[in-house]
Parts: C-alpha cells; structure tokens; sequence
C-alpha cells in the first residue's frame, strides 16, 4: 500500500489515568549582568525544585522551578528564575496513595519539562542573547534518587 488511505486502527490506545489541565508561569526573572563576561568561560548549573499539593477537588498542582545564578568562582552574564504550575487530575478505579504518589512524582515533571525548557529559551532570546536551551534531562528520575 503506497499511502495511509484505507488504514483502520484497530485499537487505540487507552487514556491515561493521569490528565495534564495546563499550567501557568508564576515567577518569570531575568538580569543581565552588567560586568561584561566577554571572552571569559562560564558554566551554567540550574537549580531545579518540586512540590506537589493536593486540592480537596483531586485537582494536583506541582510546581516547579528553575534558578540560574553566578558565583564569583563562576559569574555568568545573566540570573534567571522561573517558577511554574502545573494542574493535573488522577482518575483511578483504586484508591492506592503509593501508585498515585509515583505517578504524580514520576510523570508531571516530565510533563512540564518541555514547557519550562520553552519558556527558559523564549525568555533569552527576547533578551536578545544567544538563547539558552536547556538540555533533555530525566528530572523525575533525579527527584526519586534525592528522596529515595
């Protein structure tokens, strides 16, 4: 068959119990550094922080943000700080709090990432500096070890 027209799928694939409702930027900061770092080496070390909060409704939020600052072994030409929510629903036929737990923890922030990584490239290119995208990064996975 040289085209898709006449293919059925058969199945699709099942909803996720976990519901992404959206987000919303909190916090946006940007400073550009005065002192000009030309021709000096920086390296950028974002701090990176979660928190979930569950609303009598079912609705979760987790929020999550990223800070960049200097330091004077490692001044860099720019802070930024952006904080984030985002808004998710768990629909379950159980009620297993460890599953939910693992869900919310394991999958919101890989949800989000991609926002946030958006945003943080948005943010310094109309700061009309070479944008800074931040690189893919299994979050959820360097969460876990820091709780666990």
């Amino acid at each position: 068959m040289d085209s898709l027209e006449g293919y059925v799928m058969n199945k699709l694939p099942t909803e996720s119990v976990l519901q992404f409702e959206g987000y919303e930027v909190n916090h946006l900061h940007f400073d550009m550094i005065k002192e000009p770092l030309v021709d000096k080496e920086f390296q950028i070390q974002p701090n990176f922080e979660v928190s979930l909060t569950n609303n009598p409704e079912g609705l979760y939020s987790v929020m999550l943000s990223l800070e960049i600052k200097g330091s004077d072994n490692n001044p860099l030409p720019f802070e930024l700080k952006v904080i984030m929510t985002g808004k998710f629903t768990i629909c379950m036929k159980s009620e297993n709090d460890e599953l939910k737990e693992a869900l919310l923890r394991q999958n919101t922030v890989a949800i989000m990432f991609p926002f946030l990584r958006s945003i943080v490239a948005s943010l310094t290119t109309a700061a009309n500096i070479t944008p800074l995208i931040l690189p893919i990064v299994n979050l959820a996975e360097a969460f876990e070890n820091e709780s666990g």
